[in-house]
């Protein structure tokens, strides 16, 4: 299995427990953020490596967009989402929790823009 899809399980965990099970697991917590923030620097990496190396990563993202890379209705998002992943640790787990399966999506929708597998 591959790193994103590790990471991606790691926070499927947080979404099939309910939100007083998720809010009273310190350990799950931990799990799914930090599989939060690996999907997201997964994804940045990929994106590094097919247009070459960029510090900012909103320039990177907005520059996959130019490129054709990811859709311009995607960009939006994905700047939104990208900011709370790469430190899920300042967002209130009572909204983390809510927003864990949109999260998912789209990052899971980036990483198959940028050419990542299905998962097996």
């Amino acid at each position: 299995m591959s790193q994103f899809w590790t990471n991606y399980a790691r926070v499927e965990k947080g979404t099939l427990v309910s939100l007083d099970e998720f809010t009273a697991s310190a350990e799950l917590k931990e799990e799914v953020k930090n599989g939060i923030r690996g999907m997201a620097l997964l994804i940045l990496e990929i994106g590094r490596e097919k247009l070459g190396k960029y510090e900012d990563w909103e320039g990177l993202i907005w520059e996959l967009g130019r490129a054709g890379i990811l859709s311009p209705s995607l960009l939006g998002e994905v700047i939104d989402v990208i900011r709370i992943a790469l430190d899920p640790w300042k967002v209130d787990d009572d909204l983390l929790h809510s927003m864990l399966v949109r999260i998912m999506e789209i990052l899971e929708e980036v990483y198959f823009s940028l050419g990542g597998e299905k998962q097996s």
